[in-house]
């Protein structure tokens, strides 16, 4: 059955070929499926007048399932079918469309249907509440989805072939309803038997295993374990048979463009399978699919246009972007070099869906504005949507192609050219899920119970224009491929029309959206935007005092502490959800954070944490809120549960380093190699790298300490020789001093451009840093010189010694001598350090055969006439005598 494309099948060959229920369930026929024998003997047998809530018609429902589950192995296998199916009507209902005639309530008692509709669907969205977490209040049909979670999770289909796959797959769909990650269905979906199990039974369907891949792939980037999430997609990628490369073709993108340059663009070919005809030769159909609205743009054209020839153009470009998995076009495999990038073969549905999930997962794991990202991500969905036969070919999808779709819109809204149909092309995708689509079958006649139902979010959406026929498709081919892209419902896609609205300043028709969809955050966020926070504050306090049947109350009063900022609120929400609601002491922790009330901070945050402990930013407050009042392994373990949910957080990788460095010595490798992640993470945070440089010294790790001092100085290159650390420059040369001893033939002077070829190791890594790196930056620092100076002696680079002592001194003797007492101070101390390397290089050999400096005499004589004349406003100081003292010394040596 359509339900879907992975884990039906098994059951289906254990049955008869001929069982109408089995048909039924693969055509997404639900009236046939409802009206089953089995389906009434189940229903049936729950619909006891007496059940006053819906907690105890789910109890029945279990005795039921478990008496007929008990009857042969292929009832068990049609129940978990009924459910499937269930879960189907639920997607079709809110995710896919078309719309359903029968609503879910009718498969209840009649005196839970003759209860007001909005107690009935409170009752339903109560049963649903997870970890303090409500679903959205606008599900439609959400009796659907409660029933099949019932039926599938139900003891007696545990064992069944894919009943763990659909458990997954319900508990995911589940998920998806609530505003957070929770706990307590993250551990259901990345459970490693579950998925052990699942891998099992795919283990001689490559078709299934590369569809199950992309299942976790999505499961994974939706909790933010984007590493897991791409090697998953990887696994598909292998699976499946795809051979896919990302690379360069000569192209033009505008219309006016004279000359040709490299685009990026994605090669790729299906595998073909064995005893099916060509992807080109196999026979056309037509397929519907979603409204493409035109660029229509007075420059840009609609799609890049490559050149049918393979020589550059004299001012092509090489493509240069740095993205990390280009491949040079000569080093293509035969089978892609020889694709058109313009004209490719069309992709298998499966491999339609692994490019779409790579874009997906490689644009969530990088920085929403990354230029360089985004131009990779457009290079997978051009691929997807680049069709040889347009709508009549077998391998076209509606949904796919409208994943597509939405897909390019979240990339052209970045582009001022794009961002007029980015808009426009989610008008149209919400309009085809929202609107009715007419049919010209006849309905089944709508009861009085139906007619009692809630009114759908397509009937209030009058405002959006109807969708065409010819655009609609039927419900089996739009859920085939549905758990292999990422889900995205009715109210979803509303909400991001509205807030891409609100992006280009529609402000009040993004508020028209939110408030239809009772998005009361953001319908605050609007109000907030106009400056009328006192108009959102009364639109929450109306909301609260209506207090509707099903209404998320937590939430409301939450908000309402949000838009006054007063605490008494977000208690007042903890204690109507029954201290359940993580997001109310979320909010107070962050509040007592922000008046530096650190301890009830902590207090706060770990309630919210004991409830959800997926939130990766109460852990890192909570981990700072440990910092500021010293309880180190408090912060430790919130820093180390950040990093869990996400590894690419440099902040959370650093500050669980300081705290490891505060809870003792024998931490501090361990924080030596989060220091080390950080940085690969941020990598140009000099502060980062300034914290590993420490700590690498510390643990005597030079060459670490090297490149990290390094990186420090290319950060902060504008602020020159004071981006230079010099107190661990200083323990590194001193290392390299004492413990490397030029030989006798290893003479500075056979390598007159300074290169240390002669050195190894540290050693050279440390005299490179010094004559390469930091050389170049002295400006005003002596001491740097004075080290420099020391450097060039043990290289026996004597003349160039001299030279950095010469400079060493002219650094101090700008200063004002003749006015200033330490000045004075100062340059006498340095003038005597002079005197010295005079006394001491001069006569040694330097370049050319000859001595370093012949007149060094002189020069030291003339260095302390000049300071002594420029001193003389001193000259009853023990310096000043200093300097006559050191002037006659150096006439009696003479």
């Amino acid at each position: 059955m359509v339900a879907n494309a992975t884990g039906t099948e098994a059951q289906i060959e254990a049955s008869s070929g001929e069982d109408k229920f089995i048909t039924a369930c693969e055509d997404c026929d639900y009236d046939a499926i409802l009206h089953s024998d089995l389906a009434n003997t189940i229903f049936e047998g729950t619909k006891d007048n007496g059940i006053q809530s819906f907690e105890q018609y789910l109890h029945n429902l279990d005795e039921r399932v478990a008496k007929v589950a008990d009857a042969t192995e292929p009832t068990r296998y049609h129940i978990l079918l009924l459910g499937v199916s269930l879960l189907n009507a639920f997607l079709q209902v809110n995710y896919t469309g078309p719309a359903l005639p029968r609503k879910s309530n009718l498969l209840l008692p009649k005196s839970l249907v003759q209860l007001p509709l909005d107690v009935l669907h409170g009752m339903v969205l109560d049963h649903l509440v997870v970890d303090g977490e409500r679903p959205y209040p606008l599900v439609e049909d959400l009796t659907y989805l409660a029933l099949a979670s019932r039926i599938i999770k139900h003891k007696s289909m545990v064992g069944l072939e894919s009943q763990a796959l659909w458990h997954v797959r319900v508990s995911f769909v589940h998920q998806k309803l609530l505003d957070d990650p929770v706990s307590s269905i993250h551990n259901i979906i990345c459970d490693e038997e579950t998925m052990a199990e699942v891998d099992k039974s795919f283990t001689d369907r490559p078709d299934m295993q590369a569809k199950w891949h992309l299942e976790l792939a999505h499961y994974y980037s939706y909790y933010s374990y984007d590493q897991k999430a791409m090697f998953q997609v990887q696994e598909a990628q292998r699976t499946s048979g795809l051979n896919m490369k990302i690379s360069g073709a000569l192209g033009r993108r505008t219309k006016f463009q004279t000359f040709d340059v490299s685009q990026l663009v994605v090669l790729a070919k299906s595998a073909e399978v064995v005893g099916q005809a060509p992807t080109a030769e196999r026979p056309t159909i037509e397929k519907s699919v979603p409204l493409e609205l035109d660029l229509d743009d007075d420059t840009l054209l609609e799609n890049v246009s490559f050149s049918t020839t393979n020589v550059e153009a004299p001012y092509a470009k090489r493509y240069i972007n740095p993205v990390a998995d280009v491949v040079a076009p000569e080093s293509l495999p035969a089978e892609l070099a020889a694709l058109d990038p313009g004209n490719q073969p069309q992709l298998s549905l499966i491999d339609q869906c692994i490019l779409l999930t790579y874009a997906g997962v490689i644009k969530i794991s990088a920085a929403s504005d990354d230029q360089i990202i985004i131009e990779q991500v457009a290079a997978y969905i051009a691929r997807v949507l680049q069709k040889m036969d347009g709508p009549k070919n077998a391998e076209n999808n509606w949904t796919v192609n409208s994943s597509a779709l939405l897909a390019r819109t979240r990339v052209e809204g970045h582009r001022s050219r794009t961002v007029e149909r980015s808009v426009l092309q989610l008008q149209a995708l919400v309009d085809q899920l929202v609107d009715e689509i007419a049919q010209d079958t006849t309905l089944p006649q709508v009861t009085d119970e139906e007619a009692r139902a809630p009114p759908s979010s397509a009937q209030t959406a009058s405002f959006l224009r109807r969708a065409d026929q010819k655009n609609s498709a039927p419900a089996k081919e739009r859920l085939m491929p549905l758990f292999c892209l990422p889900l995205a419902s009715k109210w979803d896609l509303q909400l991001e029309l509205a807030r891409k609205y609100t992006s280009i300043g529609l402000v009040r028709s993004a508020l028209e959206i939110f408030e239809r969809l009772e998005s009361w955050e953001q319908v605050a966020m609007c109000y907030g935007v106009m400056d009328r926070e006192d108009k959102a504050e009364s639109i929450l306090r109306t909301q609260i005092e209506a207090a509707k049947p099903g209404s998320d109350m937590p939430k409301l009063w939450c908000l309402l502490g949000d838009v006054t900022a007063d605490a008494q609120y977000w208690e007042k929400s903890w204690q109507v959800s029954n201290c359940r609601y993580a997001r109310a002491q979320r909010s107070l922790g962050k509040w007592h954070f922000g008046r530096k009330e650190h301890q009830r901070a902590i207090e706060s945050y770990a309630k919210s944490l004991k409830i959800n402990p997926l939130n990766h930013g109460a852990w890192f407050y909570y981990g700072c809120a440990g910092l500021e009042t010293n309880q180190f392994e408090v912060a430790a373990e919130a820093f180390t549960r950040c990093i869990s949910i996400d590894q690419t957080d440099g902040e959370s990788w650093n500050n669980l380093a300081s705290a490891l460095l505060r809870l003792g010595r024998d931490r501090k490798r361990d924080a030596w190699q989060a220091l080390k992640t950080a940085t690969d993470l941020k990598y140009d945070s000099w502060r980062m790298w300034e914290n590993y440089m420490l700590v690498s010294m510390d643990l005597q790790e030079l060459g670490e300490t090297v490149r990290a001092m390094r990186r420090c100085i290319d950060i902060r290159r504008d602020a020159g020789e004071s981006a230079v650390d010099l107190d661990v420059l200083q323990l590194l040369v001193q290392h390299v001093l004492e413990s490397n001893h030029p030989t006798e033939d290893d003479d500075g002077d056979d390598h007159p451009d300074g290169e240390a070829e002669s050195l190894r190791g540290v050693s050279r890594m440390v005299y490179d840093l010094l004559t390469k790196t930091i050389q170049p930056l002295i400006t005003h620092d002596a001491r740097l010189w004075r080290i420099l100076g020391k450097v060039y002696v043990w290289r026996k680079k004597y003349s160039e010694a001299l030279e950095a002592h010469e400079k060493a001194y002219r650094c101090l003797a700008a200063r004002p001598v003749e006015t200033e007492w330490p000045a004075f101070a100062l340059v006498v101390d340095a003038v005597e350090e002079l005197t010295d390397a005079y006394r001491n290089l001069g006569p040694m050999p330097g370049r050319m055969g000859g001595l370093v400096a012949k007149d060094w005499r002189f020069k030291s004589k003339s260095v302390v006439r000049s300071l002594k004349a420029r001193g003389g406003n001193f000259e009853d100081s023990p310096e000043y005598q200093r300097l006559a003292d050191l002037l006659d010394d150096l006439k009696t040596s003479a």
